[in-house]
Parts: C-alpha cells; structure tokens; sequence
C-alpha cells in the first residue's frame, strides 16, 4: 500500500477537496486525536504511539506498554494531556488511560465499561467521553450491508457497583 496521509480541508469548494499535507506515512495510522497540552496530534499504528506535527510529518515514539498490538479506531485526551484508547477494532469493554508524558508510555488506567461497544470516534468533554458506536445491520444471510450508530456518554469518573463504567445513549 501507500501509506497515508494527514489532510486540511478545503470547504471554498464544493465538493471539498482533501489536500495532503506532508509525505505519506508508511502505515496506516488511525485512533488520532489532538492534545491540547503541547498543539501536536498523536495516532495509533497497532500499538505504537505516532506524533504528527502541523506539517505532518510523523515521529515513531515506540510501544504502548499494555495495550494490545492490534489496530485501534478511536482515541481523546483529556485537558491534563492523558490519552484515552478504545481497544481494539470489534467491540470492547475496555478504554484505556495512557500517559504520554514520559519515554516509557505505559497504561496507568483500564477502564472497564458495563457492557461492550464499538466505537468509530470519541472524543472527551467535561470529564465525558463522547463516543460514536458502531453498529452493523445485516441481512438474513448474516451479511453486513449496513451501519449505523449511537452517541454514548461515558462517565469515565463514576463506577458502578461492579466496579465498571456505565454509559447511556444519547
């Protein structure tokens, strides 16, 4: 394949136009999300962590200690700059709170969700995890021919009885 690119938006357009910005990056990076404590974007490739400049161009920052090495869809950060990932692509119980701050990044949090989701995308405010679920319509032959999806809100602060992360449809 050819890699990726990141892209701006051209909206004076119609339709718009995706253009790249910088070189491709060799693999496909995805679980991208902004931190607002240093203004770069930060992806997943598997489980390693990926530093994307304004200009796009990519710096390998190594392994994420504990978390799977499997491709992953969505990610956010919190104000305090702690990444939160969705494990992995299919449904999951678990996001994860990494700390991206040292040379050895590493999971400091799993939180456990009451039940599994899919997440396309997520994003966090106001100590919510907003976060788009995936759902897959199929037809009588199990095929999946269709998606739709729910906003979920997670409170990532309060566990329930069982220790877990409940989140209601919005």
């Amino acid at each position: 394949h050819s890699g990726i690119y990141l892209h701006s938006i051209n909206r004076e357009q119609s339709p718009f136009v995706f253009d790249p910005i910088g070189e491709a990056y060799k693999d496909i990076y995805n679980a991208l999300a902004y931190n607002p404590t240093d203004n770069f974007l930060y992806a997943t490739f598997k489980n390693n962590l990926l530093k994307i400049d304004k200009n796009g161009v990519v710096t390998e920052l190594g392994t994420i200690e504990g978390v799977p090495d499997k491709q992953h869809y969505s990610a956010t950060f919190d104000d305090a700059g702690y990444y939160y990932l969705a494990s992995p692509n299919g449904y999951t119980d678990r996001v994860y709170k990494i700390d991206i701050s040292t040379k050895k990044m590493k999971v400091i949090e799993t939180k456990y969700l009451k039940y599994a989701a899919s997440f396309w995308d997520m994003t966090m405010k106001d100590g919510y995890i907003y976060a788009m679920n995936r759902e897959e319509n199929k037809n009588s032959d199990g095929d999946v021919v269709s998606h739709t999806g729910k906003l979920l809100k997670i409170d990532i602060n309060t566990k329930n009885s069982d220790g877990k992360y409940e989140y209601q449809v919005i």
